[in-house]
């Protein structure tokens, strides 16, 4: 399974969601200083001009950059998700693990992908599970090694 490319990378609506809500407030919060300081320096640079002259000659020199600031924001969100998806991925398989147990009471070892973030956590999990239930004498289930088996389980619990 470590090496398995994930499906989806919207897994998380909680978490994710909330990343990139966060991050287009973030933008427009900037897209919008950027606008009204590009108007002031307009300003600046000639004081004695018509708001409507003034408006005309922001947008024509910094227009441009404003609109590739807006133009970007899709590619700034996509990029965060597919990204986020690397730790909420794991946490998400983390917490499938624990309900699992919870459930039936049979531990199963936990792997993340490749390039997941906090791999060091599975080993440590997978520690804990054996040494709690060595003690009880159960043995772990083995890891899934099918990549399909875990995605219809993420589908599954959406």
């Amino acid at each position: 399974m470590a090496d398995c490319k994930r499906k989806t990378s919207y897994i998380d609506r909680r978490v994710q969601g909330a990343l990139a809500k966060r991050l287009i407030a973030h933008w427009a919060i900037f897209l919008g200083v950027a606008a009204f300081f590009s108007y002031v320096f307009q300003w600046l640079h000639n004081p004695f001009q018509s708001p409507t002259q003034l408006l005309a000659e922001t947008w024509a020199t910094h227009g441009p950059f404003l609109l590739t600031s807006v133009l970007l924001i899709p590619v700034f969100i996509y990029d965060a998700i597919k990204l986020s998806a690397r730790f909420a991925g794991p946490i998400f398989r983390l917490r499938r693990t624990f309900q699992l147990i919870a459930n039936d009471g049979n531990p199963r070892e936990l792997e993340f992908r490749t390039n997941d973030f906090w791999r060091d956590m599975a080993l440590d999990f997978n520690r804990m599970v054996n040494r709690l239930f060595e003690r009880d004498q159960i043995v772990p289930n083995e890891v899934e090694e099918e990549c399909v088996d875990a995605d219809r389980q993420l589908e599954s619990v959406r």
